[in-house]
This record gives C-alpha cells, structure tokens and sequence, in this order.
C-alpha cells in the first residue's frame, strides 16, 4: 500500500514486459491486415469501376457503327448481309438487343429484315440462357421471344423456374401474349412468384393473353389452393378484358364469401392481416362487377356494403352505383355517416352518379357531418351546388 492524502491505494498490477511487446506485436499486425484489406477492397472497386467504363464505352461505339449500317440497311441503301456488321459470339446478344429496340417500332419489310439479320445470331443469345447473370437471362429470353418465334417455347417455358424472379417474369411476359395463349397453364401455374410484384403490373401481363387465356383465368378464380393476392390478380385480370362471362363467376364467389361486419368489429380495434387480404379478391370481384356486371349481380354486391374492411365496402357502393337500382339509394344515403371518410365519401358520389341531388341537397342542409362530404360533392359536379 503506498499513503497519499486519500488514503492509502493499492499497488496496480504492472504488466511483464514481455507480454507488453507481445501485446504490441499483434496489434500492429492486425491494423497491417486491416489496411490491406481496406486497399484491396478499394483497388478491387476501382478496377471494377473502370472495366464497367471501358466495358460501357465499347457497347456505345459498337452501338453508334451498327446503327448506322442499320440505318442503311433499312433504306435499302446497302445489302442485307448480317456479315457486315461483324458481330462476334460474345457480342450477339447486345446486338439482337439492339435490333430488338428497332423491332418494337416497325413492321412489315422492315421487321422482316431485323429478323432477317437477328437469325444468325440467336444460337449464341441462346446459349446465354445458362449465363450466371441475371440480367443477361432476362435479356435473353426477350431477345428470342421477338426474334425466335415456336423454336425457343421450350426453353423460355423453361425459365418460368428460374431462380432468380425477374428471370422467370421475363419468361412470363414472354409468353402472356395471344400467341402464346397456349401457354397460359404453365404461367398462371407460377403465378404466386410473382405476387411481390406490383399486381397492376401483373394483370396487365395476364391480360396480354387476350380472350384465350380468359377461361384458365376464371377456373382459378375459385380454386382454393391459389392465395388470395393471386386471385386478386387473376380477377384484375379479367377486368382488363372485359371478359362479360367472368361476371356470374364473381358473384358466386362473392356470394360465398364469408367476411365479419363492421358491425362485428371491436371499436378501435384493426382488422386481423388474414381478413385483409382475403378481402383482396372480394374488392376485385366487386370491381369486375362494377365493370361488366349487370342488376342480376347486384344482391352478391350488396351482401358487402357492411363489410368490416373499408376496402370493401367502398368497392360495393362503387360497383351498386353501376349496376344496382333506385333502391339502393337509401343503402348510399346511410352509407355517407359511415365510420370511415373514404367509405361517406364514395357513397355520395354515387349519389350524383344515380341522379339522386335532392338527397345531397338535403345532407348539405342538415348540418351533420355529413353535409360537409354532401357540399363537396354537389360542388364537384359542373355548374356547382345548387
């Protein structure tokens, strides 16, 4: 113990000098590989940078001399000889890539051409099917659905189980066309891959089927081992087409469709996800009935005007204004004091839409809450409120 004016402190523990230098030793080497490995990761980043440069300039000059023969080609002002562009295996897809932007924006003799000149190289744009990018797939498969026509079916079929999800989407936009109508067993089959992506996106891909596809559509419409955002979809799908028969579909699955009321829900409390998304498929439904639906549809609509999701119930008074009768304009006049503003405010703009401006006249005047949404409505149509 050595005394101060504290008191007496104990003696702190000194350590050996060898173990000091030991000590020492590995803190120097291990800041050593910490620096080289931060360079090699800052020189391995550079090197990529400048072959992405050098690798970008080269497909830019190479792209700038084939248009220009291309141009040329179309105006018939050279021969159609695909020798002359001097494309080598490696360089075969960009190319057709590049014949492909041009193919999207002719027909006729000169789609024939681009064709014509695309030929040669569609077994090498082939081959990179198998390649390990992902984007290099992609391109692919949309390179031999322009130029490859029935002799590349197979193998973009195939792709449908690639791995990675924007190769297979690739191979389902390739083959979600009238053309390959035919096809549409094998994509609505991997349908549920590609619910991550927007379903506006994924209907209007199903919708590129046209009417021959619209029968696989709907037998989906009702199969039970198919998710709910699937179905979504499928039925968004249908809407896009206008496809009339779908409409009896629709009502049968809303008609089935067991869904709490409003009425049952606690106050305050959220909807469980489950009945979120179940209620997906029943807004497409009501949304395709609102569409291509007739009054004979409207009682499975009606069933869901008290829906616990506000989704759903804005879905109805949306469709029942389409197809519903004059009765049902007391359903909407009850339907603006609804709990949630999105569902008060649809029902009186189907007020307006059925012709009904003495009820929102008569809302505007009463000073509730709902004259608010009544004015709003009234001053929206042309000429203003009355």
């Amino acid at each position: 113990m050595i005394g101060s004016r504290w008191g007496p402190l104990p003696l702190l523990e000194v350590t050996a000098p060898g173990d000091a230098v030991i000590t020492l030793r590995l803190l120097v080497v291990s800041t050593m590989v910490i620096l080289v490995v931060a360079i090699t990761f800052v020189l391995v980043a550079i090197a990529l940078r400048i072959g992405n440069v050098r690798r970008g300039r080269r497909w830019t000059r190479l792209e700038r001399k084939w248009e220009d023969d291309l141009l040329e080609m179309l105006s018939g002002e050279i021969p159609e000889d695909p020798a002359r562009f001097g494309v080598t295996a490696d360089e075969s897809l960009f190319f057709v890539s590049v014949l492909a932007r041009y193919a999207r924006r002719v027909s006729g003799r000169e789609r024939a051409l681009l064709a014509k000149l695309a030929d040669p190289f569609l077994p090498h744009v082939e081959r990179q099917l198998r390649s390990r990018v992902e984007e290099q797939r992609a391109r692919a498969i949309q390179a031999l659905r322009m130029f490859g026509g029935v002799r590349y079916e197979r193998q973009i079929v195939g792709m449908l189980d690639d791995p990675a999800r924007v190769v297979a989407m690739a191979a389902a936009a390739a083959l979600a066309t009238r053309e390959m109508a035919h096809h549409a067993d094998a994509v609505i089959a991997r349908l549920p891959r590609f619910t991550s992506w927007r379903p506006r996106v994924v209907s209007g891909m199903l919708a590129q089927m046209g009417p021959g596809g619209a029968p696989r559509l709907r037998a989906m419409m009702v199969r039970g081992d198919v998710g709910p955002e699937a179905r979504a979809v499928v039925v968004d799908a249908l809407r896009i087409l206008n496809d009339v028969t779908s409409a009896d579909v629709a009502a049968g699955v809303l008609q089935g469709a067991v869904r709490p009321s409003v009425a049952e829900l606690p106050s305050g409390e959220s909807l469980p996800v489950a009945v979120l998304r179940e209620g997906e498929p029943i807004v497409a439904c009501l949304r395709l009935l609102g569409q291509v639906g007739s009054p004979t549809h409207a009682p499975a609509v009606r069933r869901h005007l008290h829906d616990a999701d506000p989704s759903v119930r804005v879905a109805a008074v949306e469709a029942l204004a389409a197809i519903g009768d004059d009765a049902d304009a007391e359903r909407f006049l009850h339907a603006v004091g609804d709990g949630s503003p999105i569902v008060g405010a649809e029902a009186a703009r189907a007020l307006a839409a059925i012709g009904r401006d003495d009820l929102l006249q008569s809302l505007a005047r009463d000073g509730s809450e709902r004259s608010l949404l009544a004015r709003e409505v009234l001053h929206a149509r042309p000429g203003g409120a009355r």
